[in-house]
């Protein structure tokens, strides 16, 4: 991502790991990503997921507002859902495949739409 200009912002993950996989800046915007790994050509979404990107990270930076954290990281999740309601959400997914089986792969970017 760094390459392509991106800067990392980070990740909002619940205590079971669950959340938005990336966050970068580029040119000033928000980008959200999900990333799959597997074995297989295939992508698998979780149902909220396959709502779609709106959807998924809205919902997920509502929630992490709301989580038993610091207050700190309710302010940033907040301040993030804020801004990408105003902005609109961009990003996609990113699949590695064979990211298991150490083979080497090409990593891919698609559209994350419902």
């Amino acid at each position: 991502m760094i390459a392509r200009g991106h800067k990392i912002i980070g990740s909002i993950k619940n205590r079971s790991g669950h959340g938005i996989d990336l966050i970068t800046r580029k040119g000033g915007k928000l980008f959200f990503w999900e990333v799959k790994g597997s074995t297989k050509d295939l992508l698998k979404l979780s149902a909220d997921q396959a709502r779609g990107a709106e959807y998924f990270v809205k919902s997920r930076l509502q929630r992490a507002a709301k989580w038993n954290i610091s207050n700190g990281a309710k302010t940033k999740a907040l301040n993030l859902f804020n801004e990408a309601s105003a902005t609109g959400v961009r990003g996609g997914i990113i699949h590695i495949p064979d990211v298991f089986s150490g083979s080497g792969s090409h990593i891919r970017f698609f559209p994350w739409m419902p």
